[in-house]
Parts: C-alpha cells; structure tokens; sequence
C-alpha cells in the first residue's frame, strides 16, 4: 500500500525510551478503547510512525496461538552454546530428561537444538603453544589483543583447531529460510558477536541491512554457516509488550518470523487450506508468499512465511493451537495423517505430529514442513488462558 514507503523517525536512545504500565493487557481495535488497551497500530500513529512490518499490526482473528520452537541440529554441543547462548544472547535452558538437547529461548519462542557428537574435553581447549598469553604479565600479547578487538577482520592462531572444534560439518542442520527476531538493542548483539570473532573460523555477522525500524538490522550465520538469522530493533512502542509477555528475557525479546522455502508456487494455495481447514488458523494467500499468523498475546503478532524458492528443504516447528476445541479440531482434520491416530492418546499427551503440510483436499504433503502440533493445555507452553481469551505468561526460567 501507499503508506508502507513512509519514513520512519529514528528510534530515541533505549535510556529515554518511555516504559509503558499496560504491559500485557489486551488490545482494541477501536479507537474509543485506546486510552486503556491501544492496539500496535495506535500506538504506531501515536510515535508518529506508520505500519511498515505486518507485525506492528495486530494478528487476524482465528491466528493461532504460538510458534513454540524450531528444531536444529549441532555436530557438537559448545560451538553451539558459544553462538545461540553468549552470541544472540537467548536464555539457555538443557532438559534433565532429554539427551543431548539444548534449548535456547528468545521470549515465549525457543530454538530446540540436539548436538550428535560428544566433545573431547582436551580438544574443547586444546591451542597450539601459548595462543598469544603472555603467562609472565598475564594477559594476551599485545598484537593477538588488537587483533581480536578488531571489528571488521580477525584472523588469529588456531585456525585448524577451531575448525577441528566444529566437529562434522555435514551433521549440521540446514533450515530452508530464515528466522527473524526482534531485541531491545540490536547494538548489543553487535558487540557479542563481535566478541566471539576469535572463537570461530569465520564471523558470524555476515553483513547489516536497513530495517523496518532501529538502527540497523544484522544478519548473522551460525558457526557451520548453514542457518541465517535476521535480527532487528523491536519498534519502541511494542518493547513494553514483549517484555511483559517474556519478563525474564535478555536483549533478545522474541522470534518474530520464521520463512520456509518451497519449490512450487501451484503449492501456496493448498498450503494456506492446509492451516486454515486443518490447523484452524488463519493464513493470508499473497502473489509469491503465503503468511501464517500467530499471535501470542494481545499486540504481539508472529508468522510463519512460504516463499516461492528452488533451494527449499525440510525441517521441524512446533506450533500452539489457539485453544483446546480447535486442538480436537485440528487433530480431526489431520486425522488421516497424524500420529498417534487416536484421540485418547493425543488428548493424554496434548499434542500430535504431522510430517509435512497437507493438502485437505485428498492429503497430498505440499510442503516437507514436519509439525508438533501442540493444545494451550500443553505442560510446555510458555502462556495459559485468563479470562476467556485473553494470555499471559507463565514459563519460568530455571
């Protein structure tokens, strides 16, 4: 639309942002209601901004609950939690009861991440002499120091070893698009990942864009190259939401958007039934895309996003229903393709999995998109139910 080319005003200093009381209460679309619950699009005028992202509006009527998490997967286990945990400054979570699984959360939304290898202790370490200590003064020499503080190249000692610490390359997962988040300060991620140049190989920020709001926007690849990540400043009137949806947070408030590549543009039309008569969700059919809605709480709005691509792949979401009578729903819609395949069993687990999205008419898979299909009464899920339809928070981090 015409208002989209619209500038927007620079972002004030993070110091003198103003902090919102509403937190997470609800939101009205009209404009009578503002004054108590403002919606993202009020809010946006009244910063004197316009809607630039979809997700500055609020999410359809009938979007799904939550985008839960997505799965990847690790040749071994510290490269990864240098990256995910220190890097893009998540809160990492490692399950008592689940081998080998690392879980780093961004907000309500979390990448479930399963290493294949465990690591040598010695190699984890291991450097080639003294690796620029200088033992007698007790600090880095002073050229290895300049080189690693240096914020556009680094190329230090160690180089073999640290392409030995990443393990095999090819036990790397490779999701086909990418994930988008949303942080109170793009600039101190920044500043992480440039601390961790000296760690791997190659940087992880590739390179910096101009995005819808903040700054600037960086994309960053994992230590193995192989998944993108795109990460954004949040539009300052939306910070106090996501912050009191995920109050124990770091820097990085939430997974905004997850794209997924698919070959066939003849497929989007199915793939957008497949969620809307089958996962009872709402999903919007556009020229060369196709936009799955979720919405978590009350003016907080995310998507999962079908581009038209040849380099497509697979890979694993797990997704909310938006209450327990679209759960059943949904499981009776995907019966034919979904596991388990009885309801007793489902409805005692709270989820079931489908291997890929279906075409509800006759059941042909469109999209290699393996899905965890999950109730609001799920053990797992970060936001339950108060009054009717309105959510709130509830994961509590160890």
């Amino acid at each position: 639309s015409s208002i989209l080319g619209a500038p927007v005003p620079p972002s004030p200093p993070r110091s003198l942002l103003p902090r919102s009381e509403i937190g997470a209460m609800g939101n009205a679309n009209c404009s009578c209601w503002d004054f108590l619950m403002p919606s993202p699009e009020s809010m946006a005028a009244k910063a004197g901004s316009v809607i630039k992202d979809l997700h500055w509006k609020s999410a359809p009527a009938n979007s799904l609950l939550l985008l839960g998490h997505v799965e990847l997967q690790v040749p071994v286990e510290t490269p990864a939690m240098m990256f995910y945990s220190r890097g893009m400054t998540t809160t990492f979570v490692k399950p008592e009861d689940v081998d080998k699984q690392m879980r780093f959360f961004a907000g309500l939304s979390h990448l479930r991440v399963t290493y294949v290898t465990e690591e040598n202790p010695e190699e984890v370490h291991a450097t080639h002499g003294a690796a620029g200590f200088d033992a007698e003064k007790g600090r880095l020499e002073l050229l290895e120091n300049l080189k690693r503080c240096d914020p556009f190249f680094y190329e230090g000692k160690d180089q073999d070893l640290k392409v030995k610490r990443l393990g095999n390359g090819a036990d790397t997962s490779v999701w086909p698009g990418e994930m988008r988040f949303w942080t109170e300060d793009t600039r101190q991620l920044y500043d992480t990942m440039n601390a961790m140049k000296s760690e791997f190989p190659s940087q992880s920020m590739k390179d910096q864009y101009e995005p819808p709001c903040g700054e600037f926007g960086m994309r960053c690849m994992d230590p193995w190259n192989k998944n993108t990540f795109k990460i954004e400043d949040c539009p300052p009137w939306l910070v106090p939401k996501w912050r009191a949806a995920a109050p124990d947070a770091k820097n990085l408030l939430g997974l905004v958007e997850v794209t997924f590549r698919v070959k066939a543009k003849a497929d989007l039309p199915a793939i957008a039934d497949f969620y809307t008569k089958c996962l009872m969700g709402a999903a919007d059919l556009e020229d060369e895309s196709c936009v799955v809605h979720f919405s978590p709480a009350r003016s907080m709005h995310q998507s999962l996003k079908f581009v038209v691509d040849p380099a497509t792949g697979s890979g694993t979401v797990c997704l909310y229903a938006a209450d327990e009578a679209k759960f059943k729903a949904a499981w009776e819609a995907c019966r034919n393709f979904a596991r388990p395949a009885k309801w007793e069993v489902v409805d005692q687990l709270k989820e079931f999995k489908v291997d890929a999205c279906h075409n509800p008419n006759g059941g042909a898979a469109v999209a290699p998109l393996k899905h965890i299909i999950r109730s609001p009464t799920h053990k797992e899920c970060p936001v339950k139910p108060m009054f009717g339809s309105q959510w709130l928070s509830s994961r509590k981090l160890g």
